[in-house]
């Protein structure tokens, strides 16, 4: 069942795919591919260690480890609500994010992997394949 793996762990985000091809946007499952540039650039080790929680109560909060703002002095990680509610789809195949709607490709106890068509130029299309992992404190 994708909620219970979604609300059982800490997920961070750790690849982000972009793909502008035919072939990739009609096969987001197979991303990424020799066409895709993985697009998520970490500025530094606090935003690499920051995690996502699902919280079964459908509000979404984040992780930042000990040493990271706003967890400065805090000897554990830090659970900052974020404000935003998540949910799934009936059938449990979109995910309502805080910020994004996002077709699942799967979900397990290791990943979590999603995807999204955005506008990019206007009028042409990509698709985002956003891969995240079980992260444990």
């Amino acid at each position: 069942e994708r909620y219970k793996a979604l609300t059982s762990h800490y997920w961070r985000l750790a690849e982000k795919w972009q793909d502008t091809t035919v072939y990739g946007k009609a096969h987001p499952e197979l991303i990424p591919l020799p066409s895709s540039t993985n697009a998520y650039v970490f500025v530094d080790s606090c935003q690499y260690y920051t995690s996502s929680l699902y919280s079964t109560n459908g509000w979404y909060y984040y992780i930042k480890r000990p040493g990271c703002s706003p967890c400065n002095s805090s000897p554990t990680p830090c659970v900052i609500k974020d404000g935003a509610p998540w949910s799934l789809s009936a059938d449990e195949q979109t995910f309502y994010g805080p910020y994004d709607i996002e077709k699942i490709i799967s979900v397990n106890d290791s990943v979590f992997k999603s995807y999204s068509i955005q506008i990019y130029n206007f009028n042409k299309t990509l698709v985002e394949v956003y891969v995240h992992k079980v992260y444990v404190y």
